[in-house]
């Protein structure tokens, strides 16, 4: 790592162990080799990746009030884990969660298994499905997940939709977002939460140096949830037996 981007580190109060860099080093060049097949990203040069990806990761954990009662045991999923990003980055800075990297594509899958298992992330593990396949197949996803993550997966709305069945009561959805989020989107975050028996916080709004702006957008499981989604689950399994 330069000077330059450990300055840049420093300044957004993230100060990585010669540990970590060596691990999110070995990380970089498994992405790097891996991306000329499966087109992971476009950042793959060391200030982006070290900014843009291991550092834009972290930085809502290192911010927002609403993440820092975790519990130690934290059950987490990373709601469309592509690359890997912000799940490997999490389960190396928290090692007692349990990670679960729910992605669809086969081939991604298997290269998230295979790094995995390079870096020796025992608390990882990859779930080859949609998640909404995944909540009735995973046994511990069907428990329920004290945080789901989504980053760079689309609109707050669609998003919750897919993603707060996987929560148990009072659970979290973190979304990652640009700093320029839009009122419209904001509003349609809003009104998917109270379908779904749940309450979007207003987002937080912080920089990622040198110049970015982003938002953190949380959404909370509501303590009555859980017997909405199992008759959820009940009415949309009566709906698939009469087809």
């Amino acid at each position: 790592m330069d000077s330059a981007t450990q300055q840049l580190l420093d300044a957004a109060g993230y100060d990585p162990s010669d540990e970590d860099i060596a691990f999110f080093e070995e990380l970089r060049g498994r992405l790097v080799a891996a991306n000329e097949q499966l087109n992971l990203t476009r950042l793959t040069e060391p200030a982006d990746f070290w900014i843009k990806h291991v550092l834009d990761s972290m930085l809502p954990f290192l911010v927002v009030e609403g993440l820092r009662g975790l519990d130690e045991k934290a059950m987490v999923a990373d709601f469309g884990a592509g690359g890997g990003f912000p799940g490997f980055v999490l389960a190396r800075h928290f090692p007692h969660w349990d990670l679960a990297l729910i992605e669809r594509r086969q081939k991604k899958c298997d290269y998230l298994e295979a790094t995995a298992e390079a870096l020796g992330l025992e608390n990882v593990y990859v779930v080859p499905l949609d998640a909404r396949e995944a909540i009735h197949q995973v046994p511990a996803l069907d428990r329920g997940c004290d945080l789901v993550v989504a980053r760079a997966v689309g609109r707050l709305g669609k998003v919750t939709r897919a993603a707060e069945p996987l929560l148990r009561p009072h659970g979290l959805i973190l979304h990652y977002k640009g700093g320029s989020l839009a009122q419209d989107e904001i509003n349609e975050g809003k009104k998917a939460a109270r379908e779904m028996v749940a309450k979007q916080h207003e987002p937080v709004y912080y920089d990622l140096p040198p110049d970015a702006r982003r938002a953190a957008v949380l959404v909370e499981s509501r303590p009555h949830a859980r017997k909405r989604k199992e008759a959820l689950r009940r009415r949309q399994s009566s709906q698939r037996s009469k087809t």
